[in-house]
């Protein structure tokens, strides 16, 4: 997940190929083929050459314009993070 954000942060939105990756998974695991349904995944990213994609490149944090890391012990407790839900 974090891969295909900071690739939609630099512009190039993956989120689909991710979607349908995903969508097919749960349709095995419901028609009873998938027995690791995370295995199955990964495998079948590995396939497609999208796992390298979201690996490969500098790992940063991502996050919308403006908003600030949260402070260690500030609100929430002490080595909490406040999250913003958009």
């Amino acid at each position: 997940m974090w891969g295909a954000l900071r690739r939609k942060d630099r512009g190039e939105d993956r989120f689909e190929a991710l979607w349908n990756a995903l969508d097919r998974v749960l349709t095995d695991l419901q028609e009873g083929f998938a027995k690791k349904p995370g295995a199955l995944l990964i495998a079948r990213l590995r396939e497609s050459g999208l796992w390298a994609l979201l690996l490969e490149g500098p790992q940063y944090r991502v996050a919308e314009p403006g908003v600030r890391p949260a402070r260690r012990g500030g609100p929430g407790g002490p080595g909490r993070q406040n999250v913003a839900l958009w």
